[in-house]
C-alpha cells in the first residue's frame, strides 16, 4: 500500500504540466545594469540640477517665466497639449516666487527652449537677445550633461546628432524609483518564462530588435513636445505580446482549461503594467503609436516561436537518436537489423535489436524499432515490456501523439481487455490516463480508465476516479462526476463489508 501511494505521488508530479522556470540570466543582467545606472545617474543628475536651478534663476528665470506662462496657456488652448492642473501649478509657482519649482518646470519643457530660440527677436531687444542667447547656450551645455540628454532618446537632439548607442541605452535610464522597481520585477518575471521555453540567444536578439524598432518608431513620430524616451517599456510590452501570443497558440484549445490560471496571472500583470504607465503619464499618443510595431512583431513572433520550437524539437530528437549509437559497431548492427527487416528476415532483426537493447537500454530509436517489430507478435511478452517502456518515456515528455498511438496499439493487439490488464501493469494505464487528461482528450482517458479498472488495483482506480471527478467538475459535467463518485463509493462499501 505504501509503495502504491508513493507511485501515485510520483505520477501526480510527472503527469501535471508543471511550470519550472529557469533562472532568468538575461533579466538578472538587465536588472543589475538598470539598478547601477539608476544610482549613478541619480547621483550625477542631482548635482547638475542644482547648478541648473542656480544658473537659470540668476540669469534667465525673470525674463522667461511670464513668456512661458503665456506659451503654455496658448499651447493648451490651441493644441490641447498639457493640462489645466499644470497651468495652475505654473501660476502658483510664479505667484509664490518658488524659483526652483518654476525653473524645473521650464527646463523640463524642451519645446519651450526651441520655441523661444525661434522667437527671441520678438520678445527681446537686440541687446537682450544677445545676452539671452549667450546665457541659453551655457544653460544648454549644462542640460546636455544630464543623463537623460546623454543616454535617452530625445527626437530633436537625435536628429541633429544621431547616436546609435542611444537606441539601446535608453532602456536603462529612468528617473522614478517606483517605475524602475516595477519594470525590473515585470521584466524578471517575463524573462523567467521566455528563457524557459526559448533559447537565450533568441530572447536577447528579439529584445534587441524590439528595442531598436520601438526607438526608431518613437523618433519617427515624436517631436520636441514629446517626453524623452527612456525605460524598457517597449521591451516589456514586446515580451507581453510575444508570450501571450505563444501561450494562446500553444495552449488553446487542448490545455487552455488546465493552465488558464497562468493566463489570468499574465492578464493581471499586463493590467498592472498599464495602470503603472498610466499613473506615470507615459501613455501619450506618441508612445501609443510607437507601440503598434512592437504589438505586431510580438504577436507574429509568438506564433512563429511555437512552430520553430516544434521543428527544432523534431530535429533535436533526430540528432539525439543518431548520437545515441556511440560505437561504430552498434551503428553497423542497427543498420544490419534494418536491412534484415527490408528482406523480411524478422527473426534475425528481432535478435539483433534485442542485443542492441541490452547494450543501449536508453536508446529511444532502438526502443521504437524493437517495439514496432515486436508488435507483429503481440502474444509474446516482449511487446508488452517494450510498450511499458515507451509509456514511461511518453509520460516524462508529455508526448500525447505517441501515447495515443501506443494506446491504440494496445487496444488493437490485446485479445481482450482482461488479458490487456494482465499484460500491462495498472500503474502504466494510470500514466496513459494522466497524459490524456493533461491534453484534454477525456474520451481516451475514460477508455484508459476501463483498462485500469479491469486490472483490479483498487487504490490506483480510486485515484484515477478522483482525477476524472476533478476534470468533469471543471467541465461542469455533473452526470460523469456522479458516475465516478459512485465508483469510489462502491469500492469503499466493498472494503467495509
Amino acid at each position: 500500500m505504501d509503495s502504491e501511494k508513493a507511485l501515485i505521488r510520483r505520477l501526480s508530479i510527472l503527469g501535471k504540466s508543471s511550470f519550472k522556470p529557469k533562472l532568468p540570466i538575461i533579466g538578472i543582467i538587465f536588472a543589475l545594469i538598470a539598478s547601477v545606472s539608476f544610482y549613478l545617474c541619480r547621483t550625477h543628475d542631482e548635482q547638475i540640477w542644482q547648478e541648473l536651478y542656480s544658473y537659470h534663476a540668476e540669469h534667465l528665470l525673470q525674463k522667461e517665466k511670464l513668456i512661458y506662462q503665456d506659451f503654455y496657456y496658448k499651447r493648451l488652448a490651441i493644441e490641447q497639449k498639457g493640462s489645466e492642473s499644470q497651468l495652475t501649478a505654473i501660476k502658483k509657482a510664479i505667484k509664490q516666487k518658488d524659483k526652483q519649482t518654476l525653473s524645473h518646470i521650464i527646463l523640463s519643457d524642451r519645446s519651450f527652449r526651441t520655441y523661444l530660440n525661434q522667437k527671441a527677436s520678438i520678445y527681446f531687444s537686440s541687446k537682450q537677445k544677445d545676452l539671452w542667447i549667450n546665457n541659453n547656450t551655457t544653460l544648454t551645455t549644462q542640460l546636455n550633461q544630464l543623463t537623460t540628454y546623454r543616454f535617452a532618446l530625445i527626437p530633436e537632439l537625435f536628429i541633429a546628432s544621431p547616436s546609435i548607442s542611444n537606441l539601446i541605452t535608453y532602456n536603462f535610464i529612468d528617473n522614478r524609483l517606483e517605475n524602475l522597481l516595477s519594470n525590473i520585477v515585470l521584466f524578471l518575471l517575463l524573462c523567467s518564462i521566455a528563457e524557459t521555453f526559448i533559447k537565450r540567444g533568441l530572447v536577447l536578439g528579439a529584445l534587441s530588435i524590439s528595442s531598436l524598432v520601438y526607438g526608431c518608431a518613437y523618433l519617427f513620430i515624436a517631436d520636441s513636445f514629446s517626453a524623452p524616451l527612456q525605460a524598457p517599456h517597449g521591451m516589456i510590452y514586446f515580451l507581453f505580446f510575444m508570450l501571450s501570443s505563444a501561450f494562446i497558440k500553444y495552449q488553446y484549445p487542448k490545455k487552455f482549461a488546465k493552465t488558464k490560471r497562468y493566463f489570468l496571472i499574465g492578464l493581471l500583470l499586463f493590467s498592472l503594467k498599464i495602470a503603472l504607465d498610466s499613473y506615470f503619464n507615459l501613455f501619450n499618443m506618441d508612445v501609443l503609436m510607437s507601440l503598434i510595431p512592437i504589438f505586431i512583431i510580438g504577436l507574429t513572433l509568438g506564433w512563429f516561436i511555437i512552430l520553430i520550437n516544434i521543428k527544432n524539437q523534431g530535429q533535436l530528437s533526430t540528432e539525439d537518436n543518431t548520437q545515441e549509437f556511440l560505437t561504430k559497431r552498434s551503428r553497423h548492427q542497427y543498420s544490419e537489423a534494418l536491412s534484415a527487416l527490408s528482406r523480411f528476415n524478422f527473426n534475425y532483426a528481432r535478435q539483433a535489436l534485442q542485443a542492441l537493447r541490452q547494450e543501449h537500454p536508453d536508446s529511444l530509436r532502438i526502443l521504437e524499432s524493437s517495439y514496432h517489430l515486436e508488435k507483429l507478435k503481440p502474444e509474446e511478452s516482449n511487446f508488452w515490456t517494450l510498450a511499458e517502456s515507451r509509456i514511461e518515456h511518453c509520460l516524462m515528455t508529455q508526448n500525447y501523439n505517441e501515447m495515443l498511438s501506443i494506446f491504440q496499439d494496445i487496444q488493437k493487439t490485446a485479445p481482450s481487455r482482461h488479458q490487456a490488464g494482465r499484460h500491462i501493469s495498472p500503474d502504466h494505464y494510470l500514466k496513459i490516463l494522466l497524459v490524456f487528461v493533461n491534453h484534454g482528450d477525456i474520451p481516451k482517458a475514460e477508455q484508459a480508465f476501463m483498462f485500469l479498472d479491469l486490472a483490479g488495483n483498487q487504490t490506483l482506480v480510486k485515484e484515477a476516479c478522483k482525477l476524472l471527478i476533478e476534470t468533469f467538475s471543471q467541465k461542469q459535467n455533473s452526470s460523469k462526476k456522479e458516475h465516478y463518485q459512485a465508483l469510489i463509493d462502491s469500492y469503499i462499501d466493498k472494503k467495509i463489508s
